[in-house]
């Protein structure tokens, strides 16, 4: 218990300060306590506080003698003032060993986690409803308000391809853990037959397949504080969805090695292009009409899903969130924000590149579809800007030109264009040539157009 390990630590803990030569302060004992209860679910107490403590004190005997521990004989250097391990240590090891990063353990975590809504909507466009069910629902969890045992957060996210089902998860993953690296993503496609539950949890003994590491329990159980992304889940076999029953109902299962995953930790979200076709419909006189997801009633969408899952299984889902079809206003933002990633790397070649409103508005409106979402732009950008910037990337380094060139996306005659200007700042070649005969006004309009 909790208890009885302080109690352990307390009678350690003047073997601790002799032996790493250091002070521990008195409220290190009862954080590490606490730290080892929340982020090392796997080990058992005392050990995990007692190697906590440990490492701590040797952290901060090894930082907290600048010049050197050692003299220059060799002896261990004789100190005034013994450095004292303060929690801030704790929260370093356990850094090292979760991957989260230094500071995300601390008060820093309560201050994201207030920010998050603020944070999601500066990289995910048109979704404000998804955005606002994840930062609503997180915070209860960590604020020990949910229900024991059940997981950070259970979410079946609903709606068109293309609308930033994949991409609110990945940036979630980054700004809750510190890492989108901290991304365990299932395409469920591949979990569409009966006997395909022996990847996802591991094939019991004697099956073909037992003692390897399964798809999911294995990266689960290296990094408890993750984000797990099910992908198309409604392709999944049923006997495949019903192993998750227990694990979002109690945060932890047993894999097929007999350990036990705890799954409390982390955050579930599930995609599905189920419903797509209720957001949008096509017609031919006037292009696309699409539904607003939010006039659909819970009902609608329970009875929907009903075809798909078992009661059981929905009821274990925090929040079914729809994502609405993005319009051109968010399909723009988002161009300019891949244009920005590209504008950024160009740089460091020695390139400019800009683009004028209406080059970029026009490809938008070239490339929209409801039904696809934002990856047709993303394709016209690559065929129209990356393919061809990386030439001029890949000419400009073979002839070693190391003078400035700025490449601008422009709309001449009615097609878009990459052009080149040798000096940042100026219009494109045509332009300069036209310079002297028209009035600076005049040019600014030739440059639009």
């Amino acid at each position: 218990s909790h208890e009885e390990t302080l109690k352990i630590l307390q009678g350690a803990r003047e073997g601790y300060e002799e032996h790493h030569r250091v002070t521990i302060a008195n409220e290190t004992l009862a954080e590490a306590i606490e730290l080892a209860e929340r982020f090392l679910p796997a080990r058992r107490f005392p050990d995990k506080a007692l190697d906590l403590i440990d490492e701590a004190c040797a952290l901060i005997t090894l930082r907290g003698n600048k010049d050197s521990l050692l003299t220059s004989d060799g002896r261990l250097r004789s100190l005034t003032s013994k450095p004292v391990v303060r929690p801030e240590a704790l929260y370093k090891v356990l850094s090292d060993w979760t991957g989260i990063p230094v500071g995300d353990l601390s008060k820093e975590e309560n201050e994201r986690l207030m920010s998050l809504s603020e944070v999601l909507s500066r990289q995910i466009f048109g979704q404000p409803r998804a955005i606002a069910a994840l930062a609503e629902s997180l915070p209860v969890a960590r604020a020990g308000l949910k229900r024991k045992g059940r997981p950070t957060g259970v979410f079946l996210f609903l709606g068109p391809s293309g609308v930033g089902k994949t991409l609110l998860s990945k940036t979630l993953a980054s700004e809750l853990f510190g890492d989108d690296k901290n991304l365990i993503r299932l395409d469920m496609s591949e979990f569409s037959e009966k006997h395909s539950s022996a990847k996802l949890m591991g094939a019991p003994p004697g099956y073909v397949g037992y003692g390897e590491e399964s798809h999911l329990l294995a990266p689960l159980h290296l990094k408890p504080y993750s984000v797990v992304l099910l992908d198309e889940i409604e392709k999944a076999h049923t006997e495949v969805l019903d192993l998750f029953l227990q694990l979002f109902e109690e945060g932890r299962i047993t894999d097929g090695l007999g350990r036990l995953i705890d799954g409390r930790h982390a955050v579930f979200i599930m995609t599905s292009n189920l419903l797509a076709e209720r957001f949008f419909k096509r017609k031919t006189s006037m292009g696309f009409q699409t539904t607003d997801p939010e006039d659909m009633s819970a009902k609608d969408v329970q009875n929907e899903l009903r075809r798909f899952f078992r009661p059981e299984f929905l009821n274990r889902i925090d929040d079914i969130v729809l994502f609405r079809p993005l319009d051109q206003d968010h399909l723009f933002k988002i161009a300019v924000s891949r244009f920005q990633e590209m504008s950024d790397e160009s740089r460091k070649h020695g390139i400019e590149l800009t683009y004028t409103s209406k080059a970029l508005r026009k490809l938008v409106e070239l490339h929209e579809d409801p039904a696809m979402g934002a990856r047709p732009v993303l394709r016209a950008l690559e065929q129209k800007v990356a393919r061809p910037l990386s030439r001029i990337i890949l000419a400009k380094q073979n002839t070693n030109d190391n003078y400035p060139l700025e490449v601008r996306l422009v709309l001449y005659k009615g097609e878009l264009e990459l052009q080149e200007s040798r000096t940042p700042g100026l219009p494109p070649r045509f332009l300069l040539e036209a310079r002297s005969s028209v009035s600076r006004g005049e040019l600014e309009d030739l440059e639009e157009t």
